[in-house]
């Protein structure tokens, strides 16, 4: 039972550092920000922006389909519906290259986190039934570029005086383990300047390791059973030799 404990530890460790194997594309039409709240930002960009979940209306070979996703690039210009036209969106996996651009590179633990705070977003809103659920929205939004962008992301202005103090709450959730991690982030990148993050398992391709992480995961149990066989080997000459010396 000890060799299974470490041998599953060693396939948790091995699917979360694998690449994945995701290509596709989304379309979208319009869009809305879920309980939208306007905010101040000074750092890493001077600029003024409205904090919430993105829902994406998709049309064309995704119409019907609705998307939502959160924000990593801190400022994207969305195209609303505008005489009809449609916008595609590139969907790849989020990994330590980070969103691209000017955007930071992150660790496992970074892409762990903000996966874990988009579920737990996701969740919290499409459950939300009273008026304090309004911050939830922004609070999570600022949650997801707190953890991006550490101590380089300021905020200067926000609009209710609790959204900073609920968003400080979401990061020490998922920092402290009281939300689990997620590392099967969505990226959507390719329309614009325009890169979003989201997790929908009934949308893109699950998360697949590639052959070389499976050849290691396998040559580990390999080694962990050659080390069973030799444990077991040594144990009755350990025991012959207690009756020699009695």
């Amino acid at each position: 039972m000890r060799c299974f404990g470490i041998a599953l530890t060693l396939l948790v460790a091995c699917l979360a550092t694998a690449n994945v194997a995701r290509a596709t594309t989304f379309t979208y039409s319009n869009y809305s920000v879920t309980n939208e709240q306007g905010i101040s930002i000074v750092k890493p960009q001077d600029i003024d922006a409205g904090a919430g979940q993105i829902v994406l209306q998709g049309t064309k070979a995704d119409a019907g389909t609705t998307l939502m996703a959160w924000c990593l690039d801190l400022y994207d210009t969305l195209e609303g519906n505008k005489r009809n036209q449609s916008y595609t969106y590139t969907v790849g996996a989020l990994t330590t290259a980070g969103a691209g651009g000017a955007n930071p590179s992150l660790s496992l633990t970074q892409i762990g986190e903000i996966g874990g705070l988009i579920l737990e977003g996701d969740s919290l809103l499409a459950n939300a039934t009273n008026h304090s659920s309004k911050l939830v929205s922004a609070a999570i939004q600022i949650a997801i570029w707190t953890i991006e962008y550490g101590n380089n992301f300021k905020l200067s202005f926000w609009n209710d005086g609790n959204l900073t103090t609920l968003a400080a709450s979401y990061v020490a959730d998922i920092e402290n383990g009281v939300w689990g991690l997620d590392y099967g982030v969505d990226l959507l990148s390719g329309h614009g300047n325009q890169t979003l993050a989201f997790i929908d398992p009934n949308f893109s391709n699950p998360a697949t390791p590639i052959p070389g992480t499976l050849g290691l995961f396998g040559g580990g149990l390999a080694l962990l059973a050659l080390a069973g066989w030799r444990k077991r080997r040594k144990q009755p000459r350990a025991a012959e030799m207690i009756g020699i010396r009695a």
